[in-house]
């Protein structure tokens, strides 16, 4: 399945004039965030995002939070993305990635996408600290020497 819509990739690539790339339009955009389901993956990471604000503002009444929960609206979030993929992706593209997301691989991977970005969230944190503490050794390394070099301050 996955080599059949590799080759009708190819096929939709090599028919459109690599310096003519028709954009996007509106319709196909919001089919394709439709298929990606991302109204409710932005209304899953609103809901992560709530015990956080909760904490923020512990004696601010449950009716408050409840009101909050109840005014979102995913189609705010999908009204903002569609320029943004309109920008960057092409017609072809976005009928591509249509087509994907249709694919029994694509639905896995919507599926499979909320748990994905988490963990990815969780290793680039990791993976930034990491980095950090190697910057901060190596400065820590750096200024030694010049400390242990300086002349002595006199008495």
């Amino acid at each position: 399945m996955l080599r059949r819509f590799a080759i009708a990739l190819m096929l939709a690539a090599a028919s459109v004039s690599p310096c003519i790339a028709e954009d996007a339009t509106e319709q196909s955009v919001r089919e394709l965030l439709a298929a990606m389901n991302s109204g409710e993956l932005g209304m899953q990471a609103l809901r992560k995002m709530m015990p956080t604000l909760r904490g923020l503002a512990p004696t601010v009444p449950e009716t408050f939070w409840t009101e909050v929960e109840r005014d979102f609206n995913p189609q705010e979030l999908l009204d903002s993305l569609v320029p943004i993929y309109r920008r960057h992706l092409s017609e072809p593209d976005v009928l591509a990635l249509i087509s994907f997301f249709k694919t029994p691989a694509g639905s896995r991977f919507i599926e499979k996408q909320p748990a994905i970005l988490q963990e990815s969230m969780e290793a680039g944190q990791r993976w930034g600290e990491r980095t950090a503490y190697k910057v901060l050794e190596k400065l820590r390394e750096m200024s030694q020497p010049l400390e242990d070099s300086a002349p002595p301050e006199s008495e």
